[in-house]
């Protein structure tokens, strides 16, 4: 059997009660070649292996694929003369490999004496056999240089190499390699997320005061990634569709379309909508979770008459992310308050028919825009509205859809009017009670306050985002009173119209707008 002796010096790096071995030496970079691999996946990995490796540790295979692009690139250079890579390599000994195949000893001359150097040993592996050490920084020097000219030429090297102490295992090298490669190039976001979870760093790390919440939250996205069925024995569509490998041709295909998400971005919905939030009902494990999800994906496809042009499902022009996102909050918000649906007697199927789901036009061809602020708004608008009809399971007001509240049906706001007390603030006692004046879309309506004073928007209907209040007498000026939407606003006749003539401006989902007239007599 083939061995390979490094000669080395020896330093001791003492962290707390921590003591790493470290030995620096040189080798030759096609024996480096045949010595040590990269744990890494392929461009070609699935989403539900990555998740399910994440999921198992040790994981096996936590760093990225090798750059076969960047080894040629560096390969012609280091073939050049006068080209030198003075940069030394970070190995460590595999954790994985059963048997060991590295040893360190003293290095002593021939009668025995210790000459304060090491001698690292390494059987050379045979045929397909796993490489002995692993690549922590360094695998596109080592291909490069090993299929250069400059293959025999020796490379320093940094062997991280247990003494018998136990310090070193597969979640230090992880971390390491997370470290020296953010001086280097960067992970990519997806691989650095489920790296530092898979290894309890970050995050979701025991020390993070939100680890038990993003651990579960992430736990969740990989089981809907990497189970194939349900307990139904029905396909679990979200299996293989979740992203967690970055390369492009790992981007998710729902098979109905919409609802394709990375790893970060469903993981970020469940800790913000559920595992982020007070819950009525006893909290899903991550497995249930999942599996609730995907059951409710299926009733919303088949609820949907129109999906080729539906926000959930159709084409490019139609999907809105910000409606399937409302989606998912309501789910969640309806696993939160009630837990699952079987408790309650019912299915998705029921639930959705009770919002009368199936009679919804999703066709939002309306929309005038989602840019800007307009975004914000709407994203508020909807999620808002979704929790709401979930958690109460009825449609708001006197819309007979959620289509239809969402575009601003019935939206109206209330007027409230107090007095002011001594100190110029507004008044709440009892003795001196306030007076109101509710304004749907459409109101022409006068609204007498008795002498008071302050006026403040104290309500508003939930498919209402953002209100502006314009002095109508103001012309080109198009003065505003925003104070009157947040805290309240002195009414002074000194210096306003005596009554005040306001439009209220409503604004709904997607750029729409509703507005309401009223006539302030103070």
């Amino acid at each position: 059997m083939t061995t390979i002796s490094i000669a080395c010096s020896q330093s001791v790096v003492t962290s707390g009660p921590n003591r790493f071995p470290l030995y620096v030496g040189f080798c030759k970079a096609n024996d480096l070649a045949s010595l040590a691999a990269a744990p890494s996946f392929t461009s070609s990995t699935s989403n539900d292996v990555l998740a399910r490796s994440a999921a198992t540790p040790p994981v096996r295979e936590w760093q990225r694929p090798i750059d076969q692009n960047r080894v040629a690139a560096m390969a012609a250079t280091f073939s050049k003369p006068g080209e030198l890579m003075p940069n030394p390599v970070l190995l460590s000994e595999n954790p994985n490999r059963v048997g060991g195949s590295v040893k360190v000893s003293p290095l002593v001359v021939g009668n025995g004496t210790l000459t304060g150097f090491w001698n690292v040993e390494i059987t050379v592996p045979s045929g397909t056999s796993e490489r002995p050490l692993w690549i922590l920084d360094g695998q596109h020097r080592i291909a490069a240089l090993a299929s250069s000219t400059q293959q025999a030429s020796e490379v320093p090297v940094v062997f991280m190499i247990d003494d018998g102490s136990g310090v070193y295992n597969s979640a230090t090298f992880a971390k390491l390699f997370a470290q020296v490669t953010t001086e280097a190039k960067k992970l990519d976001t997806l691989h650095a997320e489920w790296l530092t979870y898979a290894f309890l760093l970050g995050e979701y790390a025991p020390q993070h005061p939100r680890s038990s919440q993003a651990i579960a939250a992430m736990t969740t996205v990989i089981d809907l990634c990497r189970t194939p069925t349900l307990s139904s024995g029905a396909n679990n569509p979200f299996f293989g569709q979740i992203q967690f490998n970055s390369d492009p041709a790992r981007t998710p295909n729902m098979p109905a379309g919409g609802f394709e998400y990375t790893c970060i971005e469903l993981k970020s919905i469940l800790q913000s909508h559920y595992f982020g939030r007070t819950m009525n009902a006893a909290v899903l494990p991550p497995n249930e979770l999942a599996e609730e999800i995907s059951l409710a994906y299926e009733a919303l496809r088949k609820s949907v008459s129109n999906a080729p042009t539906s926000v959930f499902f159709g084409s490019s022009s139609h999907q809105q992310r910000i409606m399937q996102e409302a989606y998912l909050a309501g789910v969640l918000q309806f696993l939160a308050s009630h837990g699952t649906p079987v408790l309650s007697g019912k299915t998705w199927d029921a639930v959705l028919s009770g919002l009368n789901f199936q009679a919804t036009n999703w066709d939002f061809s309306w929309v005038l825009t989602l840019n800007g602020v307009h975004q914000t708004r709407s994203k508020k608008i909807a999620i808002d509205v979704f929790r709401e009809v979930f958690r109460t399971q009825a449609l708001p007001g006197s819309s007979p859809t959620l289509a239809d509240h969402l575009r601003g049906n019935a939206a109206g706001v209330t007027l409230e009017a107090s007095y002011l007390t001594g100190g110029g603030k507004r008044a709440t006692a009892r003795s001196t009670p306030a007076v109101t004046q509710g304004l749907v879309a459409g109101n022409r309506l006068s609204f007498v306050t008795g002498g008071r004073t302050h006026l403040r928007v104290s309500d508003q209907i939930s498919n209402v985002a953002d209100i502006e209040v314009i002095d109508k007498a103001s012309g080109p000026l198009n003065t505003k009173y925003p104070a009157i939407v947040r805290s309240g606003m002195r009414l002074d006749a000194t210096i306003m119209r005596n009554p005040l003539e306001l439009l209220i401006l409503m604004h709904h989902y997607g750029g729409t707008q509703s507005h309401a007239d009223v006539s302030v007599q103070f």
